[in-house]
């Protein structure tokens, strides 16, 4: 079951945006599983949060596996850790929004 373990929010000019972190039960408390986006809107005169569709990958973070010969390598990356999920919500934010 997935479970929501942080919610960032960035704003600048007029505009916020939040995240949510959520981590999986099925892992370590600290893995982050995914990162759904919002932006911040108004509707009728009330402001609402809305998922704009926006995707923050994880895959990049963690162990990543190479066939080399008949072994295989082990590269250490980033984690995905709940810190390692926050720079990819800081670097989110700053390529599609500032």
């Amino acid at each position: 079951m997935k479970i929501l373990s942080k919610t960032i929010h960035f704003s600048e000019q007029n505009r916020t945006v939040r995240y949510e972190i959520y981590t999986n039960d099925a892992h370590p408390p600290h893995y982050a599983d995914s990162i759904i986006v919002y932006e911040e809107a108004e509707l009728n005169g009330l402001k609402i949060w809305h998922n704009n569709g926006a995707i923050v990958s994880l895959d990049h973070l963690g162990f990543n596996s190479d066939s080399y010969a008949s072994g295989r390598l082990y590269h250490s990356r980033a984690g995905r850790h709940i810190s390692s999920a926050e720079s990819e919500c800081r670097s989110h934010w700053e390529k599609n929004y500032r």
